[in-house]
């Protein structure tokens, strides 16, 4: 009984030395902060990054943790490419995420987090290069401290289009009216016109809208549409989206129109109060050849357009 009393004595004290130790050497017990839960891949359009053959694009990779907060990774992560060949992606300190595209194709880029093992994934699409570029919504007005994201298309060789927003090259022409990030975001700052342009930088296409800054609310903003195309004379969904300055106090009622009478629209779209927008349905299903069609759109007071660019696959 005495010795097993001996024996306990020297096992406490030697689990306290060790303790004792692992603290001075400044050892510490596992971590229980929040821990690594997913990585998002940006900048992605439905999991899908469009860049033209001998462009580059930088991918960040965002950490979402287990508390719900998120942290930029990108220079922690490790960047791989399931097809370097087509498209290679760096992991050099100042070019971290930056991904080069080399031939037209498509792979798979990944960002992943070396102890958890967490990754994500984006696709990256190599398109031909483009013959034509266009932005998006075309010559909108906005009222003063709102923003409004643009999109730029590029019409390729083969006729088909590609989203190019995150790869061309964004201006203003007058930063204290409008700004524009580099991803294509204006910001409305004061009263007045500014033209934003969008330059491709491979193939020099540009394309610009002028973006008027207005006090009025309600009022007419811009008109929107989908991307669409009809498949070998068939019916493809395309979406219209009629847009105002801000949240209707009653209801605005907005007259459409459509250069093509094989494409429909209808005659009005009502903004219900208290929204900022209504969608309509465009009918394609008449379409029987390669065609681009212009839609407008009248409140009584401003008009707005949209084109559409409608192919017959071969």
């Amino acid at each position: 009984m005495l010795a097993y009393r001996h024996t306990a004595r020297r096992l406490a004290v030697l689990t306290f030395a060790a303790v004792s130790l692992a603290a001075c050497s400044g050892e510490k017990s596992p971590a229980a902060g929040p821990h690594l839960a997913g990585i998002q891949v940006q900048p992605a359009s439905a999991g899908v990054v469009s860049v033209l053959v001998g462009e580059s694009v930088r991918l960040t990779a965002v950490g979402t943790y287990s508390d719900g907060t998120t942290r930029d990774v990108t220079a922690e992560v490790v960047w791989s490419s399931a097809a370097p060949e087509i498209v290679a992606v760096s992991n050099a300190a100042a070019d971290a995420g930056l991904a080069t595209s080399a031939s037209v194709g498509t792979s798979e880029v990944s960002a992943t987090e070396p102890m958890s093992g967490v990754t994500g994934r984006v696709t990256v699409e190599v398109v031909p290069p483009i013959v034509s570029l266009a932005v998006s919504p075309i010559d909108p007005t906005l009222l003063v401290g709102t923003t409004l994201q643009l999109q730029a298309d590029g019409t390729l060789v083969d006729d088909t289009t590609a989203d190019v927003t995150a790869t061309v090259i964004w201006t203003t022409s007058d930063a204290a009216i409008a700004t524009v990030s580099p991803g294509g975001l204006v910001t409305a700052v004061a009263v007045g016109t500014a033209t934003i342009t969008a330059v491709e930088p491979v193939s020099g296409a540009t394309a610009s809208i002028t973006v008027e800054v207005t006090t009025l609310p309600a009022a007419l903003s811009y008109l929107g549409l989908s991307r669409g195309s009809v498949i070998g004379g068939g019916p493809v969904q395309v979406v219209g989206t009629v847009a105002l300055t801000s949240s209707a106090t009653e209801d605005v009622i907005v007259t459409l129109t459509s250069s093509n009478a094989a494409v429909g629209v209808p005659e009005t779209v009502t903004v219900p109060a208290g929204a900022q927008n209504a969608t309509f349905a465009v009918t394609t299903s008449a379409v029987t050849r390669r065609t681009k069609v212009t839609l407008t759109a009248t409140d009584g007071t401003s008009t707005k357009t949209a084109s559409l660019n409608l192919r017959v696959a071969k």
